[in-house]
């Protein structure tokens, strides 16, 4: 007689095998696709599908990353490769860390190759991809890929800094020009400005906040507040470069208090004891120009830590 329970053991280990190996069958199908530069046009749902198949199958499916891996990563480094193109591929890459977990540790070099090369371009989808990779990696590591991408967020910070100070200074300039025209007697400004009549444009200054963006300062300091535990040893390089940003009165306040409240939430005892000092004197710079929240926000700042 045959035992039911073996025969349906065996049953299921077939259907797994069978699973496998229409898994395989199928991704490396849609691979060579993925790769084919003649099939551009199928690209995008070819990559789409191989997600869904491994989304059904899970964990189970590791054995296919490698390849399927290889076809994303040519994809998103081609030079015609459209910004659609690579928020697809760059979500692709996120989704499969988050469905297999530490099997992707396989891929730190090539991930954090990634992250250097597109953070700039695709910032709040690269961030995302770092920290699902601190979710899923052990913390040696996330840190030892940490360590390769904190020059990146130091240069990409610096960079939109920059920009954001090189706007405010051509805005004070316009402002200082209009006061200048609204200062001169009517006869001097009517010599060197020209009417309706002559087809000109009225100059128009720009509104605090209308120059460039700091969306990128801002996404960064939000995940590193957010993966605040894993930093490690690099905790203090992190607190020291945001401190900076907070330091740099030429910047919107806006980007400003988010430096703030990333150092709150991210410090320790023993970071408040060694950046007190230079955190305290950096607010009291602060306090004669910060309005509204950032004011209070401050005020609290101060007051947390007078109390640890």
């Amino acid at each position: 007689f045959s035992d039911p329970d073996l025969k349906g053991g065996e049953e299921e280990k077939s259907m797994a095998k069978m699973e496998k190996h229409y898994l395989s069958a199928v991704t490396r199908s849609l691979s060579k696709i993925v790769k084919d530069p003649s099939l551009f046009q199928y690209h995008q749902t070819a990559s789409n599908l191989a997600i869904r198949a491994f989304r059904m199958v899970g964990i189970a499916a590791h054995s296919q990353i490698p390849e399927f891996m290889k076809s994303l990563l040519f994809l998103l480094n081609q030079p015609d490769s459209s910004n659609n193109v690579r928020d697809t591929l760059l979500d692709h890459i996120i989704s499969l860390i988050q469905i297999m977990g530490r099997y992707m540790k396989r891929f730190r070099v090539e991930l954090l190759q990634t992250l250097n090369t597109f953070t700039s371009q695709h910032t709040s989808l690269c961030m995302e991809m770092f920290e699902a990779i601190s979710v899923v990696f052990s913390i040696p590591d996330f840190q030892a890929l940490l360590q390769g991408f904190i020059p990146t967020l130091q240069r990409i910070i610096s960079e939109e800094c920059a920009a954001l100070v090189a706007e405010a200074t051509s805005e004070d300039g316009a402002d200082q020009d209009a006061n200048a025209s609204y200062l001169k007697p009517p006869a001097a400004a009517a010599l060197t400005t020209k009417g309706p009549s002559q087809g000109t444009q009225p100059t128009v200054v720009n509104k605090p906040g209308s120059g460039p963006s700091s969306v990128k300062t801002i996404k960064i300091f939000q995940v590193l507040v957010t993966i605040g535990d894993s930093l490690g040893e690099f905790r203090k390089d992190v607190l020291a470069m945001i401190l900076d940003v907070l330091d740099n009165s030429s910047l919107p306040q806006d980007v400003r208090k988010s430096a703030l409240c990333a150092i709150v939430n991210l410090s320790k005892e023993p970071d408040l004891r060694e950046f007190s000092g230079k955190l305290v004197h950096c607010l009291l710079r602060f306090i004669p120009v910060a309005e509204g929240t950032v004011l209070c926000t401050i005020f609290t700042t101060l007051s947390i830590l007078v109390c640890r």
